[in-house]
């Protein structure tokens, strides 16, 4: 493998895990927002806990197709 390539592979990791911390800020936001509007604390918690699951799975799953690509 060349060095583009590898520079290239980099950059898509990158982009990944950036991606994957402006979800984790939104999910955040929704959490804020519920809250605010006198939502159940249990309810907004467990919505934030499966949003940041799935965007771990989606994370890591981008990251190892990137890695195998």
């Amino acid at each position: 493998m060349d060095d583009r390539q590898d520079l290239s592979r980099d950059d898509d990791l990158d982009v990944i895990q950036a991606a994957y911390r402006e979800k984790v800020k939104d999910i955040f936001k929704v959490l804020a927002d519920a809250l605010s509007i006198g939502e159940n604390d249990r309810a907004s918690q467990q919505r934030f806990q499966r949003a940041l699951l799935m965007a771990k799975k989606a994370r890591d799953l981008a990251l190892e197709a990137a890695r195998e690509s």
